[in-house]
């Protein structure tokens, strides 16, 4: 069954392509959207707790303050978007793509995130408490400030990566030292 969901005039079903779309402070919570390409969409403040976004490609989007707590987005792709404050505990996102996100402040506590890809991220101040992260790339990202507190680290890749004082690491967790010049 392929459901078309209409928002702000725009149609939004599985498997679609839509343009551009301005979602802001729209409520998609538990809506179906799963292998949609919606590239450059701005959804500041909309709701999408609980949605299923599998495969959905939201590629340098401005999705700041965005509601995703327990959304499904495995396999989903949000490459060069902006997620500062987004909440995204409890999401499901094996395998995501978040390669050079601004995710800022944004709450990623008790995600299920085997293999996501954060290569070059902006993780400042990120919360990731609780967090399952294994085999994570983090290659390059900035993690300054971040909390990983209870965080499963199993495998994850920090080379590059930059953090400071601020970065809270799992008990008996050791991050490799920085690479020298």
């Amino acid at each position: 069954m392929n459901t078309t969901l209409v928002v702000n005039g725009y149609e939004i079903r599985s498997n679609s392509v839509v343009k551009m779309p301005l979602l802001t402070r729209a409520n998609l919570m538990n809506v179906v959207f799963e292998w949609c390409i919606m590239d450059m969409t701005c959804a500041v403040g909309a709701d999408m707790s609980g949605a299923r976004m599998v495969g959905t490609r939201m590629r340098d989007s401005n999705l700041r303050n965005v509601r995703f707590a327990g959304a499904d987005m495995s396999s989903a792709l949000f490459s060069g978007s902006s997620m500062h404050g987004a909440n995204l505990t409890g999401v499901r996102a094996v395998g995501t793509e978040f390669q050079w996100c601004r995710c800022g402040g944004a709450n990623f506590s008790g995600a299920e995130m085997p293999f996501a890809d954060f290569f070059g991220a902006e993780l400042t101040g990120a919360d990731f408490r609780g967090a399952e992260l294994i085999a994570a790339n983090f290659h390059g990202a900035i993690l300054d400030g971040a909390d990983f507190t209870g965080a499963d680290l199993e495998n994850a890749d920090f080379s590059d990566a930059l953090w400071n004082e601020y970065t809270v690491w799992p008990e008996g967790f050791t991050p490799p030292a920085p690479e020298e010049d």
